[in-house]
């Protein structure tokens, strides 16, 4: 303390208010760039792995949705025919037809060199022609 005392005497008051806290401004840039950053670029990892994770979560609830909403819609398909038929045995007869729902091929897509093939069939016959 008392050398704190002779320091102030000697040089005053603001230069060793200065001093100090240029040592106090030194130790915490010290204390953040080893063990703060660190830290902080550990965490920063863990937290992309995390919203890595919440986004596979959340494409696999959609297409769990995606799933139940289509198990869903057969079973309104199956009852309303069941109903029906119900229906039918007890009038005898059906005022409505219920189509079995199908599902539809989608038309396959010519391969890239078959593609190619027939554009080169055609250049030969350009060129034959001229």
């Amino acid at each position: 303390m008392q050398d704190a005392i002779d320091a102030i005497q000697k040089f005053g008051f603001p230069i060793v208010m200065a001093v100090g806290m240029g040592y106090y401004i030194y130790y915490i840039w010290r204390y953040v760039t080893e063990e703060v950053t660190p830290m902080l670029e550990k965490s920063h990892l863990s937290l992309i792995n995390v919203i890595d994770q919440i986004r596979m979560l959340d494409n696999d609830l959609i297409r769990l949705q995606q799933k139940v909403n289509v198990v869903l819609e057969y079973e309104k398909a199956r009852d309303g025919k069941s109903r029906i038929a119900n229906s039918t045995s007890v009038r005898g007869h059906s005022d409505v037809q219920v189509q079995e729902p199908q599902l539809q091929r989608r038309k396959s897509i010519k391969s890239l060199s078959d593609d190619r093939e027939s554009r080169d069939k055609q250049k030969k016959r350009d060129k034959g022609k001229d």
